[in-house]
């Protein structure tokens, strides 16, 4: 396995994890955008919840394609714009009048970060599936699906039969889940 992250410190943790449960890995410094390994060594490429945040995730995915072997597959997640999730936290930052402290992409920002005054949080890019499956064709993928998951409601979630959780995600989940070859 050779895993890639843009900070050293993500790197350093990750490979004191592997060494801790006995696995041996080959963890590198990278950008996404810029991968550093020659054309096509990988069977199978897998990101998920990452490349929502780099500023070009389109050159991220043409990035993938040319280091996957032919009939490589590539497995991923990105925020989806249009799920119960974000229209929880558009609804939120309209009433509350967040709008007047912030724009809505310094709100997005805040999904995984609390922000501070210096502090802009990380880039959040919210796709809609048909842009998510453009661009996967566009950087070369040929066969893309993509399917809904992740309802995102915990509260909500523990009251419901995970039937009803699972369907209410496929509808408006969180996450795209895609896979591409």
């Amino acid at each position: 396995m050779t895993g890639i992250d843009l900070t050293r410190r993500c790197v350093e943790l990750t490979r004191r994890r592997f060494e801790r449960e006995g696995l041996c890995s080959d963890l590198r410094i990278m950008d996404a955008e810029r991968l550093q390994f020659p054309d096509s060594p990988f069977d199978v490429v897998y990101s998920f919840g990452v490349l929502h945040h780099v500023p070009s995730p389109e050159s991220a995915f043409s990035e993938v394609r040319r280091v996957l072997r032919p009939g490589g597959t590539f497995l991923g997640a990105v925020y989806n714009r249009w799920s119960v999730v974000t229209a929880a936290i558009m609804g939120q930052w309209l009433a509350s009048g967040g709008w007047r402290r912030e724009g809505l992409q310094g709100r997005i920002a805040r999904i995984e970060h609390s922000v501070t005054s210096s502090d802009p949080g990380p880039y959040v890019r919210l796709f809609g599936a048909h842009e998510l499956k453009r661009a996967l064709e566009s950087a070369g993928f040929h066969d893309v699906s993509i399917v809904k998951r992740h309802l995102g409601l915990r509260k909500l979630g523990r009251r419901l039969p995970t039937p009803v959780i699972d369907i209410a995600g496929s509808l408006a989940g969180w996450y795209l889940v895609y896979r591409a070859h």
